[in-house]
């Protein structure tokens, strides 16, 4: 059944054609008898038209600019060694400690023992922080900026940032939604996700966030950031690993320590997504 609750991500499915079966069927029959439905369909389909317009002439520049690119890179990466994490240094510690005691009095063996304890608690809390005590201690809403005396081609951003800032992030969503069909428009694609993100829509943010590190650069550490959180809240680990790693290693960009406590802090599980 469709209802508001599906409704978006049943719409960006069809537009990808990726409905089938009897979920494509209701689709075309709620379509042929719900004018505001085709409405929200036709403006999901103009969003993609102007995205895949700004993606084709961003491969154009970089198709153009690809020599110069190939003539800048003059070495060789060679992958330096990991720092050892907070656990294998506890560990370390521990192992070098037991094999001082090991010949001691049993008091010592005793001070060895509750050491033990101690230092495995710690390491269990340290490394075993779940997917939603990450989300929850690392996520906020990213802030938008509103313009105090917005002119008239303004309006429709200014609207949407301020019910984005005032909570009300469906209204938001739909608001970027209409700003995206006129044009293709960087700033508001970034938004759009972040919009998702903190309406709980993670599929939606996830394929906003991917669809604008692949066209565009200017928010790319932020949605890199908010990407990652995004995949940890759905489950997709690897992939949160892979973004968080990126911001780690560049210490120029805003998140790169707070990737880096990510990493030291929760256990990504290596399963196949």
């Amino acid at each position: 059944m469709i209802d508001d609750a599906n409704k978006n991500e049943l719409i960006e499915q069809y537009v990808q054609g990726k409905l089938s079966g009897n979920v494509l069927a209701e689709f075309k029959n709620k379509l042929a008898a719900d004018a505001a439905f085709r409405n929200d369909v036709a403006l999901e389909q103009a969003i993609v038209r102007n995205l895949k317009a700004a993606g084709r002439n961003a491969m154009r520049l970089q198709f153009e600019n690809y020599h110069q690119e190939i003539s800048q890179e003059s070495y060789r990466y060679a992958p330096t060694q990991a720092e050892p994490s907070w656990a294998d240094k506890i560990k370390e510690f521990i192992n070098d400690k037991l094999a001082w005691l090991n010949a001691k009095p049993y008091w010592a063996m005793a001070a060895a023992t509750i050491i033990l304890i101690i230092t495995s608690t710690l390491i269990f809390f340290n490394t075993q922080t779940s997917s939603a005590e990450i989300y929850t201690a690392y996520y906020t809403p990213y802030p938008i900026e509103t313009f105090r005396s917005a002119p008239n081609e303004n309006a429709l951003a200014t609207e949407a940032a301020v019910a984005y800032n005032a909570g009300d992030y469906q209204h938001s969503i739909s608001l970027y939604k209409q700003l995206l069909a006129t044009a293709a428009d960087e700033q508001a694609l970034f938004y759009l996700g972040n919009a998702y993100l903190s309406a709980g829509l993670t599929q939606q943010a996830i394929s906003t966030y991917e669809t604008y590190l692949q066209q565009y650069q200017e928010f790319a550490p932020e949605a890199k950031w908010y990407l990652g959180l995004s995949y940890i809240k759905a489950g997709q680990d690897s992939k949160a690993k892979a973004i968080f790693k990126e911001l780690a290693a560049n210490p120029e960009n805003e998140y790169s320590d707070k990737a880096q406590e990510i990493l030291k802090k929760y256990k990504f599980k290596e399963a196949a997504e």
